[in-house]
């Protein structure tokens, strides 16, 4: 019981920190693929094919990603020079947009960290977190008496397969031993016959 009411806590805790991450984490500023989208409209299969997949990562706030692919397609020689401009403009537009999410995470994280929590704030947090608990603990508890429940309904199950197929060996025995004596009374009368005519 106790590992269940730990896990429980465990899950609760990691389920609380992803939805403050979620929630809390800085937002990234918006990057335009206008110009790329524009310039690359007709663009050869393996180079386009690049291209999309850094305009995705971009329309998905994945600068990083899309930053990596550019980086490596401007370097690409078979890149006409309208689309050599378009990539390091692109580029340097998600630098900035990589660096200043860094800031901004970094400024979050720093006013966090000089944020000291009032007492009220200290108590209401205790006060959820005990609840908390207490839930977690009256899960258990009833997940507990719900195996034991359905353990009982085992045995009992078990119990009474038991009972019949004893009663079934037991009626089986009764008749092969009335079998038996019928047979032993035929022989006798039998012998008995045969003895009378000699």
């Amino acid at each position: 019981m106790k590992k269940v009411i730990l896990a429980l806590i465990i899950i609760g805790v990691v389920v609380a920190a992803g939805v403050f991450v979620y929630f809390y984490q800085p937002a990234k500023p918006d990057v335009r693929t206008d110009l790329l989208e524009q310039t690359f409209t007709n663009a050869s299969g393996n180079v386009k094919a690049q291209v999309d997949q850094a305009i995705q990562a971009i329309h998905s706030k994945d600068y990083e990603k899309a930053l990596t692919i550019l980086e490596e397609l401007q370097f690409d020689p078979d890149l006409t020079d309208e689309q050599m401009a378009a990539v390091m403009s692109m580029v340097e537009e998600l630098q900035k947009a990589v660096g200043k999410t860094a800031e901004e995470e970094e400024g979050a994280a720093s006013e966090e960290a000089t944020e000291t929590p009032t007492q009220e704030e200290t108590e209401q947090a205790t006060t959820q977190a005990v609840e908390k608990t207490e839930q977690a603990i009256q899960q258990a508890t009833q997940a507990v008496e719900q195996v034991k429940t359905q353990a009982v309904k085992e045995v009992q199950k078990a119990v009474e397969g038991a009972k019949e197929k004893a009663a079934e060996t037991v009626q089986q025995a009764a008749e092969e031993a009335k079998k038996a004596a019928q047979e032993g009374a035929a022989l006798l009368q039998k012998a008995a016959t045969n003895k009378v005519q000699k």
